[in-house]
Parts: C-alpha cells; sequence; structure tokens
C-alpha cells in the first residue's frame, strides 16, 4: 500500500497476446500483473480484470521503456515517459504467497502470459514513488538508488544488483516459451532452452 515503482526495457519480438513483464498473481482477487493484451498495455492490481488500459500500442523490434509508479490510491503508468491509461485509483491486493515472476505469469505451479524477447535493467524500489508524471527515460544503465529492492536484467546472468540482498530469498524465475519444445526464448542477451528455472 505504500509507495512504489516497477520499471524496465522491454523488447519485444513477438505479437503475441498476453506477454507478462512482471507479476505476482494470486487469483481472481489478489495479485498483480504488467501484461501485455490486445495490443497495449495492461496493469491488473487487484487480481483479475485489468485495473489500467493503456492506449499506447506495443511495438514489435522497438525498445520500450515501461514503468509502473504511485500509491496506493494513485498509480500510474507510463510508456517511454509518457502517462498510458487513466490513474488507478483504488487498492493494491497483493499476494504473499506468489513468488515473484519475470517474463511470466506464475500461477499454482503452472506458468502463462510468456514474454518473448528481452528485459533489461528491471528495477524495483519500494518506499519511492519515482515517477508522477512524464518524464525523460533514462538511457544510462540504472542504478541501485534508494529504496532499490530489486535491480536485474544487466547482464546475462539473473543477477539481484540491489544492495539489501534480500530479493533472492524468494525469486523464482520461469523462462519458457508458448510451445515448451524446440524453440528458445531470448533473455537479456542469452539463449535458454526451455523448461530454465533460477531457484535462490
Amino acid at each position: 500500500s505504500g509507495a512504489f515503482t516497477i520499471e524496465a526495457w522491454v523488447y519485444l519480438t513477438s505479437s503475441a497476446d498476453s506477454q507478462s513483464i512482471i507479476s505476482n498473481y494470486g487469483g481472481q482477487t489478489t495479485g498483480f500483473e504488467i501484461a501485455t493484451y490486445n495490443g497495449v498495455w495492461t496493469v491488473n492490481l487487484s487480481g483479475d480484470a485489468a485495473d489500467i488500459t493503456g492506449s499506447i500500442p506495443i511495438t514489435v523490434g522497438q525498445w520500450m521503456h515501461v514503468a509502473l509508479s504511485g500509491s496506493s490510491g494513485s498509480i500510474k503508468l507510463f510508456i517511454n515517459g509518457v502517462q498510458d491509461g487513466s490513474t488507478y485509483t483504488g487498492a493494491i491486493a497483493l499476494d504473499t504467497s506468489t513468488p515473484l515472476a519475470i517474463g511470466n505469469l506464475y500461477l499454482n505451479g503452472s506458468y502463462y502470459n510468456p514474454l518473448t524477447g528481452y528485459i533489461s535493467n528491471l528495477r524495483l524500489l519500494k518506499g519511492t514513488a519515482l515517477y508522477t508524471s512524464n518524464f525523460t527515460v533514462p538511457t544510462a544503465p540504472l542504478t541501485a538508488i534508494t529504496n532499490t529492492s530489486l535491480l536485474a536484467c544487466q547482464s546475462n546472468r539473473f543477477v539481484d544488483n540491489s544492495t539489501n540482498g534480500l530479493f533472492p530469498v524468494f525469486a523464482i524465475i520461469y523462462l519458457f516459451n508458448k510451445s515448451h519444445t524446440n524453440s528458445k526464448v531470448t533473455y537479456i542477451g542469452k539463449f535458454v532452452s526451455p523448461p530454465y528455472r533460477l531457484f535462490f
């Protein structure tokens, strides 16, 4: 319910629907997800159904800066520094029993909404709403500023470059593709054959 910021650079290589950047989905009434849907960006903050639906079209083959920032009662989605969709004024219903998932949605032992493409410079801030109005997107690698809880996807390995050291305790990342067979997922510059899990 406090202030927070989630941001990342995203490069989609497919226009497939429902591609998740990051999620903590617990079911119909709890959890969040930032994902594509019907060609635009959407954010779920209270389980099922989009609480923010953008209008800026997703672009395949081009880097996009995606940021979700605010606190309970005023949460905004920004695409390339421009607010996309309306400000969400409702409550946030996080799910404390579900792992944070990057590049997909995890629920009850199964994985959905795989992202096909790249994620770079993913940063989570707990206690800071870094963006409250339109802004100039960063052009240098992100750093571990005050209140950084996670800073990752900055190399070809999953490393938390934040300074608190808390994130690896509960992180689970599952990278895969929709076919689950022969093709590969490209993730921050590294090819990995599905399935591929990282437990910390």
